[in-house]
């Protein structure tokens, strides 16, 4: 029986560029890094003012550059729940927005429908005492009462009533 190749390595690698245009580069850079360094460039140009109150003028360039550079390092190494950065993002606000928001529930892989129905049940009102139309008992008078015999019956000193007397 032959051995399965693992693919993983293969499929793990990323894809690189190493020509954008007509310009070739020197070295390949990874699409996803090159992807990540994009947006995180974007957030930090459109929230310049308050980064350009904190950093000095002259390192501008430093940090625009610097910070995307290392953050988009950062993330790519970043696995959540064994995935990928990129992959994670794309399933968590799949997620947020087919299951969360919605409030739909699963049970056994299958939703779970009229979860959101509200259950309002009716009071219940009882009176204390007995019912007006309830038949009484016709034999409330012929309960067992206590017998001063009893404990004698017990013991076997006294016969029982139920018991004949030719045992």
């Amino acid at each position: 029986m032959q051995n399965p190749y693992n693919f993983k390595q293969v499929l793990d690698h990323p894809v690189t560029l190493y020509r954008l245009g007509k310009l070739t580069l020197p070295f390949g850079i990874s699409l996803a890094r090159m992807v990540l360094f994009g947006v995180i460039l974007i957030l930090m140009l459109i929230f310049h003012k308050p980064i350009n109150m904190v950093i000095p003028y002259n390192a501008q360039v430093v940090v625009y550059a610097g910070v995307p550079f290392y953050l988009s390092k950062f993330f790519l190494k970043f696995k959540k729940d064994g995935k990928k950065i990129h992959r994670f993002l794309f399933d968590f606000t799949q997620y947020i927005f087919t299951i969360y928001i919605p409030k739909k529930r699963y049970c056994n892989d299958q939703e779970v429908l009229y979860t959101n129905d509200k259950v309002t049940f009716e009071p219940v009102y009882m009176k204390k005492g007995a019912n007006v139309d309830e038949t009484e008992n016709a034999d409330e008078t012929d309960l067992q009462q206590s017998s001063p015999y009893r404990e004698r019956r017990r013991l076997g000193l006294l016969q029982n009533s139920t018991r004949s007397d030719s045992a």
